[in-house]
């Protein structure tokens, strides 16, 4: 037989889906310990904040950004 085995890995998503994903993820984090410690001060964050402080992070995050981080 004449032939080449190849080993690829294909995506699933789009590059730009998967840094979407990856800034909601980094942003989710944030929020969550933003919200945590306003708990603690007993002031609460709405979920309405809790999503557009998520948009403002998503969309003013630098790419570097996203992959500095774990």
């Amino acid at each position: 037989m004449d032939c080449t085995l190849v080993y690829a890995l294909v995506p699933n998503s789009s590059l730009e889906t998967f840094v979407a994903k990856r800034a909601e993820t980094l942003a989710r984090i944030a929020i969550t310990g933003v919200a945590h410690t306003m708990a603690l001060e007993d002031q609460q964050v709405t979920s309405e904040l809790q999503q557009q402080i998520a948009d403002y992070i998503e969309d003013h995050i630098s790419e570097r950004d996203l992959w500095s981080r774990k």
